[in-house]
This record gives C-alpha cells, structure tokens and sequence, in this order.
C-alpha cells in the first residue's frame, strides 16, 4: 500500500499541489541543515557562544506580557547581560557575568527589589561576613606582612563573580557597599541606625514656648468661645469650642506676638502657630460666617431633586436653568468686583485728606465711589446660646442691624436698632440711614 501524501487530505488543484510541496521542501530541508550545522559546529559544549545564543533566545521568552513598570528592569538585565561585566574570572579568562542566566539576574534583582532596605542591608552585610578577610596580616610564601585594605572574594550559587556583577544582582551602588563594609569593621553584624536617629532638630522649640502657645489658645478659648450643649451641626467633635468668626489665626498669632516680644519671651512662627494648635488644641474652632441663602438658586436646586424620575427633556431644563442663573450671578459678581477695584484706585489719594472725625459737606468730592448697604438678621439680647430654664419661656428683645460699607477704604458702619424704635425696613428708614453715614462717615 502507497504512503498517502501530506496534502492529500486537502481538496486542490495539481498547481496548487505542486506549490505547497515545493514550500514543505524549502522550509524543512533548511531546518534540516542548520541543525547539522548546529551539531558539527566546534562551540557546541554548554560554554558556547552559539549555546549563549540559544538560552539567551529561550530566556527572553519570560520578558513576555510585561507591565509598563517593569521595561526599565527589563532593559538593565538585556544590557548588563549582553555587555558583560569585562572581567576575566570564569573559565577561561572570560566575563563572570556568561555564566549566569537571565533567569538568575531577574531573580535577585526582583527579590532584592522586593525587600526593604534595612533587610537588604542585612542581606548584604551577611555576603560580607562570609567574604571579608579580616586579617591584619598577609601571607605570601614564607613572609608575613601587614595588610592595608582587606580583600572580599565575591560568590552567587558558589560561582566566584566580581564586584560589579554582584552590585548588580543585589541593585546596589559602590558607595552603599562600602558603608556596609565600614559598618561591619566597627560594629559587626548589627543594623544600621541612622546618625540623626532620637535625635530633635536644631529649630525644635522648647516645652516652655509649646505651652506658652497652648495656654494663649486655652485662655482665648475661656474667654471668647461658645460652649453649646450636645453635638454642633456641622462639627463632628461634642466638646468643640467655637470662636467668633471674626477672630482669625493670623490675627491671634499676631497678639500672641505682641504679648510675647513685650515680656522678652521666644515666639512661634506663623506655620508653626498653625500646627501646634491643629496638633494639641483640635477642638478649639473658629465659627464659619453665616450668609443668606440665593432664593433662585435653592428653588433650581429642589426642581433638579424633583425631577430625578421625570424625561430626560424636564432634566435638561432644570439644569440649564440653574447654569444660566448661575452665569448671571457670576457676571455681576465681576461687575461688583471691577466696581470696588476701580474706587479703591481713585480714592488712594484722597484718603490721604480725609479726617473722619469731622463732619463733610455733600459733593466735596469729584470721583466714584462704591457703597454698599443691606438690613442683617435680627439679634436677640441677652444672648445666652445655653437658653436656661426662665429665658427659654420669655420672647428676647430684637434688635435690628443695618450696615453700610464703603468698599474703597474698606470702612463698614453698622447701625444697631432697638425694636422700640424700629419703623420696619421701607424706604423711609434705610434713606435715613444712609444719609446719615453719608454726612458722618462719608467721603464727601
């Protein structure tokens, strides 16, 4: 029975048959010759160039599939391993650094890489314990002499290699080497501590200044904060202490600077202020500043809450009428702005005249000036945050406030009105008071 052909099996033409048995021809009978090749080749034993070839082709295969983060490692090993470490302790006379694989340089880096460096210290210091000559004396033949540098024989695997091959299996430089070594000689195999270990820094203030800025903190907290009972909204801590929000850290670092350079005393700079009363007094906090909520934008914001089961269209309206009135709010807020810087320019000069302590004739002043003025939330007085028993069942006595700030100083004035003499907020009364500041507070 005939051996049935390769491609019989196939369903082709004659031209095409005759065409993939010359391809089958080519391709095997060249495989063919350069395995012989290959065997007849003189540097075919496990030190040859062509078997460094082979392995180095096979041992690629395991760079495959890298992240992005390990290319950089990749392309060390290829270049150390391709250019050799150029000495000539292997088999003869060749680099030490042929008889070690890919696979054995990706290890070590990567497990060395793993570790910390007090472990890879560690490491280190143990290759050097076994390697280091320690003796004070050299014997060569029959005399003895007194050696000046001590000799380390380097291994991996029991394979003698240098010093540059085994700085690289261990991703260390020359100089750590040498600190390891210089470590060793004094103190043996022990960790490393460093020098500025346990030891404070030359601008550490002493205990005495860190409490004087604590005691300043405490003594403004007694005085001025609001104890409130329970948790306050918006503050996570129930023992906060809140200070007014017209207090700032700058301003009280500033009296806290005052009161030290007047009794002699070391003061803390800004920065450090900051820090030691975020550290030590956490709850001591300075209250945010109260403003009235936008009307149109607390009703746009509900009817985006609202609409969040309707078509996709009523979505699309609410929010481009929130985007639309928040655009407007943002032009005005620049006009506001442009306004008050262009005062603040023109009225430099004039300020420099300007006795505040005496009344001003209207229009003495040839120039623009912005003024702005509106009513406040009413106060209750006496104000007493904690509300005892007899307090909590009467009705406080109101009073009104009214401020009006001239933003080219900046100079406000805030008129305080008893509820026995407050007419309500028309046009009558705020034209008094404008008039009024305008006369005594004005610039003319």
């Amino acid at each position: 029975m005939e051996p049935q052909n390769e491609f019989s099996c196939i369903r082709v033409n004659m031209d095409d048959m005759a065409s993939l048995e010359e391809v089958s021809e080519l391709y095997f009978r060249e495989r063919e010759d350069e395995c012989i090749d290959e065997d007849d080749s003189p540097w075919s034993d496990s030190s040859s160039e062509s078997g460094e070839d082979e392995r180095y082709n096979e041992e690629s295969e395991m760079f495959t599939g890298t992240s992005e983060s390990d290319l950089s490692e990749e392309a060390k090993v290829r270049t150390f391993y391709e250019n050799t470490c150029n000495c000539t302790l292997a088999k003869g006379d060749r680099p030490c650094s042929t008889t070690l694989s890919l696979d054995d340089y990706s290890d070590s880096r990567n497990n060395c890489l793993e570790l910390s460096s007090l472990e890879l210290d560690l490491v280190i210091l143990g290759a050097i314990q076994s390697s280091l000559n320690s003796s004070s004396f050299s014997v060569s033949g029959r005399s003895e002499s007194q050696c000046n540098r001590s000799r380390i024989t380097f291994y991996y695997h029991g394979e003698r290699i240098c010093k540059k091959s085994f700085l690289f299996l261990h991703c260390i430089n020359k100089n750590r080497l040498c600190s390891l070594v210089k470590h060793y000689r004094k103190n043996g195999l022990t960790v490393r501590v460093h020098g500025n270990k346990k030891r404070l820094p030359s601008s550490t203030f002493s205990a005495e200044t860190v409490e004087n800025v604590v005691e300043f903190i405490m003594n403004t907290a007694e005085e001025q904060a609001l104890l409130l009972p329970g948790r306050v909204p918006g503050f996570k801590r129930v023992d906060v202490k809140l200070l007014p929000s017209v207090v700032t850290k700058q301003g009280l670092w500033k009296t806290y600077t005052e009161i030290c350079l007047s009794q002699g005393q070391l003061s803390v700079g800004y920065s450090k202020f900051c820090d030691l009363w975020k550290q030590i007094c956490p709850f001591v906090l300075i209250m945010r500043p109260a403003t009235d909520l936008c009307w149109t934008c607390q009703k746009n914001n509900n009817l985006i809450q609202k609409t969040a089961n309707l078509p996709e269209t009523q979505k699309a309206e609410a929010v481009r009428a929130q985007e639309e009135h928040l655009r407007l709010a943002a032009g005005k807020r620049e006009f506001y702005k442009n306004c008050c810087q262009k005062s603040k320019e023109n009225i430099n000069d004039h300020l420099q005249e300007v006795d505040f302590s005496v009344e001003r004739e209207p229009c003495s002043y040839t120039g623009t000036v912005h003024y702005s003025y509106d009513y406040a939330q009413q106060l209750h007085f006496p104000a007493n945050p904690n509300q005892p028993g007899p307090v909590y069942f009467k009705t406080p006595r109101k009073c009104a406030i009214f401020g009006i700030c001239c933003e080219a100083i900046p100079r406000q004035v805030n008129f305080l009105i008893d509820e026995g003499v407050l007419t309500g907020k028309g046009a009558n009364s705020t034209i008094s008071y404008v008039h009024y500041f305008f006369r005594r507070h004005g610039l003319g």
